[in-house]
This record gives structure tokens, C-alpha cells and sequence, in this order.
């Protein structure tokens, strides 16, 4: 099985309420553009699509110590499962 191309857009809009933390939203789109194969051969009717979008914010402990928190609620999705998904980031730089 081999799965279809897909495109992927992250977004977000954040408004700094002080230099180390930022609120606002986000969200995410991803759509397959062409079909799955399997064993060499396209399957059609299982292209995979999804939108979501929901609040989040960035706390910087430092310039190399940032924490992000992402709340998304998925809609219009075909081919896959639907629901509500947190995530949670911490980035360090090196």
C-alpha cells in the first residue's frame, strides 16, 4: 500500500500580550491529491481531507526555551477520522 500525495497548510494569527507570551489562533488543512495504490494500483474513493482551527499560545521561557499549547477542532474531514486534538510542544534550541 502506498499512500496518495497529499498538500499541508499550518496557519496561525498571535497577538503578543508581553514579549515572553502569545495568544491566538491556528489551525491546519491537509487534502490528498492523488490516489492511494495498491500492490501498483489506484484505489479511488479514499482520498483523505481534513480543516481544523482552535486557540493556542506560545510561552518563551527563553530565546531557546519555548513552549507551545494548540487546541484544534477538526471539520470537514473524508477518509479519516474527526475529532478534537491538543498539542503540546516544547522547543529547545541547541
Amino acid at each position: 500500500m502506498q499512500a496518495g500525495q497529499a498538500m499541508h497548510v499550518n496557519f496561525n494569527v498571535l497577538y503578543a500580550l508581553r514579549p515572553d507570551f502569545q495568544i491566538g489562533i491556528n489551525g491546519y488543512w491537509l487534502k490528498q491529491v492523488t490516489d492511494t495504490q495498491i500492490e501498483g494500483h489506484d484505489v479511488s474513493g479514499r482520498k483523505e481531507q481534513v480543516f481544523a482551527i482552535g486557540p493556542g499560545a506560545v510561552y518563551s521561557f527563553s530565546k531557546d526555551n519555548i513552549v507551545t499549547a494548540n487546541l484544534y477542532f477538526e471539520s470537514e474531514a473524508e477518509n479519516r477520522p474527526e475529532g478534537n486534538r491538543f498539542v503540546l510542544r516544547w522547543l529547545h534550541n541547541l
